[in-house]
């Protein structure tokens, strides 16, 4: 039962975690390019699951909009890519095998 409850807690902070830094990207990317070109990355990201563009748009959501340090915001989007390069590594890898 303890342990039901700590995977959804760890479920529940991941999803907001994850909702918080699409937001910062879509305020990053609208900051600076405007809410056509914002909605078009969200749109992107989700239809080809490349996660770079949001972290490099919650990067400047965080920086820019919400005016918090760069090394802050860079805390706030690494994640994304240290889950980002081993899954392209793997889907490299699997190319070049077959």
């Amino acid at each position: 039962m303890l342990q039901t409850s700590f995977q959804l807690i760890g479920f529940l902070l991941l999803m907001t975690y994850g909702i918080m830094q699409i937001y910062a990207g879509f305020l990053g990317y609208e900051y600076q390019f405007g809410t056509i070109w914002a909605v078009i990355a969200i749109i992107f990201t989700f239809m080809t699951r490349f996660p770079l563009i949001i972290t490099i748009g919650s990067f400047m959501g965080a920086l820019y909009v919400w005016d918090w340090h760069w090394t802050l915001a860079v805390l706030f989007a690494i994640p994304g890519l240290i889950l980002f390069i081993p899954n392209m590594l793997i889907g490299i890898l699997s190319l070049i095998k077959r």
